[in-house]
């Protein structure tokens, strides 16, 4: 195959800017729209992307390679690891071995919530692989897992149960399961995808970026994953990640502020730190990420790093991705420990 870094860049970055793409490669580059075009065309003939519309209207896809569909019953004598190496592994056993690691930890966690918690009749699994990427998508018929957390915790709305389920630990069955899966498995593709009960839950590991948007599927849930079939990510690096000593064991956690919004606009409120700062007991280390935010209130980061550190002494706060007057803010509150309102 014909390649160069221009190539490998519409490779890598298509996924996520199917209409923009010569844009971005001019940018990137400093070619000319015709050069970039030309780097186009040669991966459309080439058979690894796909064009669509006008030149003005343009769409590029990456094109598949691999694409396969299957679906199960959902029984308890259903397992996980067997439908993993008997429908997934041929398609990523070409993958670095710690990809390969990821995909199977992705799926298993995901199929064990669906086979252990669903309450549904019919489990259907996609995978499609391109020059780029592997997704895999994994959709119950069941109760829909935001619908359970938020009525089994009598939470405020599915919304809050989104952030719950953000902070890790979150089960509905502490007996049998940790409440871990979820929490490492949006951290550990590129993109991830829960559409349940109304709402679409996200996270793009490029940008950083978390969001909760309305979407159509009201009943059962929708998983999708998917991760750069070059990517040097590791199970285990991302695993210590979130250890407070750099080991294996989970105890630290890492929140998007932005998810305790919830239905308001803007983070202004008391109420609305406590609701970010609770079910917080199991960690040691644990880390606000303020990325998409711009502003807070005093009384919010009052709230965080001033009452619930003086609640919970034991516990090391930091924060990341926060602008600088937040950042003077957070660091002010922390030097005086005295309310600013």
């Amino acid at each position: 195959m014909r390649s160069s870094p221009v190539r490998k860049y519409i490779i890598n970055n298509l996924s996520n800017h199917q209409k923009d793409i010569i844009r971005m490669v001019v940018r990137k580059f400093g070619l000319s729209r015709q050069a970039a075009l030309r780097h186009m065309y040669i991966l459309i003939t080439d058979g690894k992307v796909t064009a669509t519309g006008r030149t003005k209207d343009r769409t590029y896809q990456l094109k598949p390679l691999d694409e396969k569909s299957f679906s199960f019953s959902i029984t308890p004598e259903l397992k996980e690891d067997h439908i993993f190496h008997e429908k997934i592994s041929p398609y990523v056993d070409s993958l670095a071995p710690e990809l390969k690691e990821i995909c199977e930890y992705g799926f298993s966690h995901i199929m064990s919530n669906v086979i252990s918690h669903s309450k549904g009749k019919i489990c259907q699994v996609h995978i499609s692989r391109n020059e780029g990427k592997l997704s895999l998508k994994i959709m119950d018929d069941g109760v829909g897992v935001l619908s359970k957390v938020t009525k089994h915790f009598s939470l405020d709305n599915k919304r809050h149960a989104v952030l719950e389920l953000s902070k890790g630990k979150m089960t509905t069955d502490p007996s049998h399961h940790s409440g871990d899966g979820l929490f490492f498995v949006s951290r550990l593709f590129d993109r991830f995808i829960l559409e349940s009960s109304g709402l679409g839950w996200k996270h793009n590991l490029e940008n950083g970026k978390w969001s909760v948007t309305p979407v159509n599927r009201k009943k059962g849930t929708s998983v999708f994953l998917e991760i750069n079939t070059l990517s040097n990510r590791s199970l285990k690096n991302t695993l210590k990640e979130y250890s407070a000593n750099g080991r294996m064991i989970f105890n630290r956690t890492c929140i998007p502020v932005l998810l305790s919004k919830l239905d308001s606009e803007h983070l202004f409120s008391r109420s609305q730190a406590k609701r970010l700062t609770q079910n917080l007991d199991g960690y040691k280390n644990i880390c606000f990420d303020f990325t998409g935010l711009d502003m807070v209130s005093h009384s919010f980061a009052d709230e965080i790093f001033r009452v619930y550190q003086k609640e919970k002494p034991h516990q090391k706060l930091e924060w990341k991705n926060s602008n600088i007057e937040l950042t003077e803010l957070f660091t002010n509150i922390q030097k005086n420990e005295k309310s600013l309102d």
